[in-house]
C-alpha cells in the first residue's frame, strides 16, 4: 500500500517481510502482527503483517541461532516475529501483537472489572477505524512519551505461580526452571521474579511497544534464557502435548512481567496501558472459483443458524432432480453456520461427483453498515447484493432462497438466455395485488418509485443474475450504500426492482409459484391482483417447477397447508429431521426450571478461579448432578 495509506485486506499471500527493504526515513514505528494463517489484517506506515511461513524460511538460512529458532517456531509462537525484528529490523519503537490479538488505541479504558480484553467479530474497516488501527497519528499520539506500553493486564484470583501451576496443559517445573535460570544468569532479576510471580496480574499475548534501546535489552534478556530453558527441558522427551510444546510463548509471557518490574523499580521508565483487542473471526474471503470446469451450474443460498434445516431442504430438493450431464455448484452464504450445520448440508452432496457444496462468510462486508431488517427478514437477504462484485470469475448465477422446495432441474432455469438483461426473476402476484386495491398504504409507498409498470415487480426469492453485467454497472459499495440510504420497506427486492427496472426478463410464475393458501393474507392479497396477471399466474399452477414458501405461514409451522407435504416430503430426507424430532422429545422432557443459586454460583467462583484444574473438577461434578437429576 501507498506510504500514507491504510487497509483492511485479506492477506491471502502476505508480503515475505523479512525480504522487505525500506529507506531509513520510514521505519520509526513499527506494529509487527504474527499471522500464522490467511487472514483479515490491516496494514498501513505503522502497522505490518508478518507471515510466519515467510520468517521460517527466511531464518532457515540464516545463522545457527536462526535455524534453532526456524526449528522451534511453532513453539516460540508470536515471540519468532519479535526474535526476527530484533535481528533483522531497526525502528525507533518496535510494537508487536497477533493477527487475533491487537491493540485498541482508542479505547484505553479498561474494558470491565478484571478484564483487559475487549472483542470485535470481524477486523473490518469499521473495527479499525474504531479501535484507531487504520490512522498512523492515532497509533503515534497513543505511544508519545512512553518508554514502553503494555496491555492492561489481566487480573487473577490467585498468584501468577499459582495459576500456572494449576493449567491443566502446562507443567510447574517450566516455570520453576526459568526462575531458577534466572538466579543462576541474570540474579539481579531474581527479586521481581519473586514479586511478579506472587502478584495476580498478567500482560497477555506477549504483546507491547518499546522504545529501541529498551527493546534490544528485553529481546537479548528473554531469548538467552528460553535458549537456556530448552538446554535444561527436553520437551519432546517429556511428552508433552500440542499445548504444552507452546510453552516458550506462555513464559514468554511471564517473562515480559518480570522484566517490566525489574526495569520499573530501577530507572525511569513512562509507561501506559492499552486494552488488547481480541479479533472473533479472522477468516478471509476466499477468492472462489467455479467448482467445475464444464457445465457448471452456479446456484448461491443465503442462510444463517437458525434456517440452515430449511436450507437443506431446499437443496435436497433440488439434487433430487438434477441430471448426470451438468454440475451443480452450490454455494451457501452464511452468517452463523457451525461446523455441524456445514457437515450436515454437505452431507447431502455425499456421492454425487456432479456436485459441489461450498460455504462462504461475507458479515465482514456488512460491518460498515446499518441496514433495515424486520422480524422475518434479516441481514442476510442482502447477501445476494454482494455476489456479483466479490465473485468475479463467475458471470451468471443462479439465486434461491431457503424456504421453498425445487421440483424441477435448475439447469433449466440457468440455461435461460437472459438477452442482455442484468437479471430473470417472476413477477410478485401478492406485490400486484397489494397495489391494485388490497393495501393503500402500499401503493403510496411504491408510487413514490415512479415505476414504468407498478404490477410488475418481480420476487426475488428466486433470481437469474448476469452477474458479470451487474459488476460492471454496480459495485457491491454502491448497492449496500443504496440499500442503506434507500431503508426499503422489501430491502434488497425493492432495490433490484429499482435499479434494474427496463432490464428484468419475467419468468413464468411456475419458477416461482407461492405456497400461501388462498385464505391466508398473502392469498387473498393476490386476489386483488390485475386479471390478466391473475390468470397467468394461476395457469402456471399446472406446472410448478419451484414452490415457494414466501409468507409467514411457513410450512413447518402449518404443516396441513395445500402445499407443506411436498416440505414435509424433502424435510425427511435431510440430516435435520431427526434432530428436530428429537428436540420435541426433549422439549416434552423438560418441565423443571433449573436453580440459579447466584450465592453459590459466586463462592464456586472464589474457590475455583477459572483456568485452574478446581474449575475444571467444578464443572465436571455440576455436570454429573444436572444429568443425575
Amino acid at each position: 500500500m501507498g506510504k500514507n495509506h491504510s487497509a483492511v485486506h485479506a492477506d491471502k499471500a502476505a508480503p515475505a517481510a523479512p525480504l522487505r527493504q525500506e529507506a531509513p526515513a520510514t521505519k520509526k514505528i513499527r506494529f509487527y502482527l504474527s499471522c500464522h494463517k490467511p487472514c483479515m489484517t490491516v496494514e498501513n506506515e505503522i502497522v505490518r503483517p508478518v507471515r510466519q511461513a515467510d520468517l521460517i524460511a527466511f531464518l532457515q538460512n540464516g545463522t545457527e541461532e536462526d535455524r534453532f529458532m526456524a526449528a522451534h517456531a511453532n513453539e516460540y509462537c508470536e515471540l519468532l516475529t519479535q526474535y526476527w525484528a530484533w535481528k533483522y529490523e531497526e525502528a525507533d519503537i518496535y510494537g508487536f501483537g497477533h493477527y487475533r490479538r491487537l491493540f485498541s488505541f482508542l479505547q484505553s479504558a479498561p474494558a470491565g472489572a478484571g478484564e483487559s480484553i475487549l472483542h470485535a467479530k470481524y477486523l473490518s474497516k469499521r473495527t479499525a477505524r474504531l479501535h484507531g488501527l487504520d490512522d498512523p497519528a492515532t497509533i503515534r499520539a497513543a505511544l508519545h512519551g512512553c518508554d514502553i506500553v503494555l496491555p492492561q493486564p489481566f487480573t487473577y484470583d490467585v498468584s501468577i505461580y499459582r495459576q500456572y501451576a494449576c493449567a491443566e496443559k502446562l507443567h510447574i517445573e517450566d516455570l520453576d526452571t526459568i526462575v531458577r535460570l534466572i538466579g543462576q544468569y541474570e540474579p539481579d532479576y531474581l527479586p521481581a521474579a519473586k514479586k511478579f510471580l506472587s502478584g495476580n496480574k498478567l500482560y497477555l499475548g506477549n504483546m507491547f511497544f518499546m522504545k529501541r534501546q529498551l527493546f534490544r535489552r528485553y529481546s537479548a534478556w528473554l531469548f538467552g534464557l528460553l535458549r537456556r530453558f530448552y538446554e535444561a527441558r527436553d520437551m519432546e522427551a517429556l511428552h508433552y502435548n500440542s499445548e504444552a510444546m507452546r510453552t516458550p510463548g506462555h513464559l514468554g509471557e511471564r517473562l515480559l512481567g518480570i522484566f517490566y518490574t525489574a526495569i520499573a523499580e530501577r530507572e525511569p521508565c513512562p509507561a501506559r496501558n492499552l486494552n488488547i483487542l481480541m479479533i472473533d473471526n479472522t477468516d478471509p474471503l476466499p477468492d472462489l472459483a467455479p467448482a467445475f470446469a464444464e457445465n457448471n451450474v452456479p446456484v448461491f443460498f443465503a442462510t444463517n443458524g437458525k434456517y440452515a434445516m430449511f436450507t437443506a431442504t431446499a437443496l435436497r430438493s433440488m439434487l433430487e432432480h438434477i441430471t448426470p450431464q451438468h454440475n451443480y455448484d452450490v454455494v451457501i452464504l452464511h452468517n452463523d453456520l457451525t461446523q455441524d450445520d456445514r457437515m450436515r448440508l454437505s452431507f447431502l452432496a455425499r456421492g454425487r461427483a456432479n456436485v459441489s457444496v461450498r460455504f462462504l462468510n461475507p458479515e465482514p462486508l456488512f460491518d460498515d453498515y446499518t441496514l433495515y431488517e424486520s422480524a422475518t427478514i434479516t441481514k442476510e437477504t442482502y447477501y445476494r447484493l454482494i455476489i456479483p462484485d466479490h465473485f468475479p470469475r463467475y458471470n451468471k448465477i443462479l439465486y434461491l432462497d431457503s424456504d421453498l422446495v425445487v421440483l424441477t432441474d435448475i439447469a433449466e432455469l440457468y440455461d435461460t438466455d437472459l438477452g442482455g438483461n442484468y437479471i430473470a426473476g417472476a413477477i410478485d402476484i401478492c406485490h400486484a395485488g397489494n397495489v391494485n386495491g388490497f393495501s393503500k398504504e402500499m401503493l403510496e409507498y411504491y408510487k413514490q418509485f415512479r415505476f414504468r409498470n407498478i404490477f410488475t415487480l418481480i420476487n426475488a426469492g428466486v433470481l437469474l443474475i448476469d452477474t458479470a453485467a451487474m459488476r460492471r454497472d454496480f459495485s457491491a459499495k454502491y448497492l449496500l450504500d443504496f440499500a442503506q440510504q434507500g431503508n426499503f420497506r422489501f430491502q434488497d427486492q425493492d432495490l433490484l426492482n429499482i435499479l434494474c427496472e427496463g432490464k428484468i426478463l419475467y419468468l413464468d410464475s411456475g419458477w416461482n409459484f407461492f405456497g400461501d393458501p388462498d385464505d391466508s393474507y398473502r392469498g387473498y392479497s393476490r386476489s386483488f391482483a390485475p386479471k390478466p396477471y391473475l390468470e397467468a399466474y394461476l395457469r402456471a399452477k399446472d406446472h410448478i417447477r419451484i414452490l415457494h414458501f414466501a409468507g409467514c405461514e411457513k410450512p413447518w409451522l402449518y404443516p396441513d397447508n395445500e402445499y407443506a407435504f411436498l416440505f414435509w416430503e424433502y424435510f425427511r430426507k435431510t440430516p435435520y429431521y431427526e434432530r428436530a424430532a428429537g428436540c420435541t422429545l426433549r422439549a416434552e422432557k423438560q418441565s423443571k426450571p433449573r436453580p440459579q443459586g447466584s450465592l453459590l454460583r459466586r463462592i464456586v467462583l472464589r474457590l475455583c478461579p477459572a483456568g485452574t484444574r478446581r474449575r475444571a473438577l467444578a464443572k465436571k461434578l455440576y455436570s454429573f448432578i444436572v444429568r443425575r437429576h
